[in-house]
C-alpha cells in the first residue's frame, strides 16, 4: 500500500505491470486476491501485519466518526476504570444476528455512566438494551472492536418501560396480576418495638420515616428509650 500522493517510481519493482489505479478503503482488501503483487522479491505473499495494517487503515478511513447503534449487552467487566463489553443483536426468536467486542475507555466511562445511571435508575448489566454511539476500530494485534463514547438514556428508559408493560400484560393474561391484593395483611411487621438509647444517632431520621408509615396505618411503633 503506497499512500496517496507519494511518488511511485521507488516502488516500481513491487507494482503490477500496466496502469496503476489509486486504491481506496473499498478496494484495499483486493491484495488478498493477488498476494504476490505486493510481495518483496523472492517472497510469496505479504506479511500478516501488512495485511491487517491495511485493514486497520481502511476501517479508520471509512469510520471516522461514531454511529448510533442498537445493541444488547451480553457480557460486561470493568478493569482499571475501563469497561469491556460483548454486545449483540438478536432476532425475534433469540438467534444471534451479530456480535462484537466493545470498550468504554475510563475517561469516557467516568462521564457517561453516572449520567446514564442517574437518568434511568439502571446500571449496565447483561441483558440490558442500549442505544450507543460506537466507532468501529480494527487493530492488527487485537482485531475488531467498537469504541463507545455516548449512551442515549431515553432509549433504555423506553425499553425498560416496554419490558415492564410486557410483564404486566403477561401477569394479567395469567390471572395473577392482582393476586397479592387478595392475601390477608401480614401481621409480623404491623407492630414494631424500637430499642434505642435516648438521643441515639440516627433515631430522629428513623422516627421521621416511621411516623410516615404509622400515619398511613401500615405499622405501629413503640419506642423503648
Amino acid at each position: 500500500f503506497v499512500p496517496e500522493g507519494r511518488e511511485l517510481a521507488p516502488f516500481a519493482v513491487w507494482l503490477p505491470a500496466g496502469p496503476v489505479a489509486v486504491s481506496t478503503s473499498r478496494d484495499v482488501l483486493s491484495i488478498v486476491n493477488e498476494p504476490a503483487a505486493l510481495a518483496a522479491p523472492g517472497q510469496k505473499g505479504v506479511s500478516l501485519s501488512s495485511l491487517l495494517g491495511d485493514v486497520s487503515r481502511a476501517v479508520a478511513q471509512a469510520c471516522k466518526a461514531g454511529v448510533w447503534t442498537l445493541v444488547e449487552v451480553v457480557e460486561l467487566r470493568a478493569n482499571g476504570g475501563h469497561v469491556y463489553l460483548e454486545v449483540s443483536e438478536r432476532d425475534a426468536h433469540g438467534a444471534v444476528l451479530a456480535k462484537a467486542r466493545a470498550i468504554i475507555w475510563q475517561s469516557t466511562a467516568s462521564a457517561i455512566l453516572p449520567a446514564f445511571e442517574q437518568a434511568t435508575g439502571a446500571q449496565l448489566a447483561p441483558g440490558i438494551k442500549l442505544l450507543v454511539r460506537a466507532r468501529p476500530v480494527f487493530k492488527a494485534q487485537y482485531g475488531f472492536s467498537l469504541d463507545i463514547d455516548a449512551i442515549d438514556p431515553a432509549y433504555t428508559l423506553g425499553e425498560l418501560e416496554a419490558r415492564k408493560q410486557g410483564i404486566r400484560a403477561q401477569l394479567q393474561a395469567e390471572g395473577v396480576f392482582a393476586a397479592n391484593k387478595q392475601l390477608p395483611p401480614p401481621w409480623d411487621f404491623q407492630a414494631v418495638l424500637v430499642v434505642a438509647p435516648t438521643g441515639g444517632a440516627g433515631l430522629g431520621d428513623f422516627q421521621a420515616e416511621a411516623d410516615r408509615l404509622q400515619s398511613l396505618g401500615i405499622c405501629r411503633f413503640t419506642y423503648a428509650l
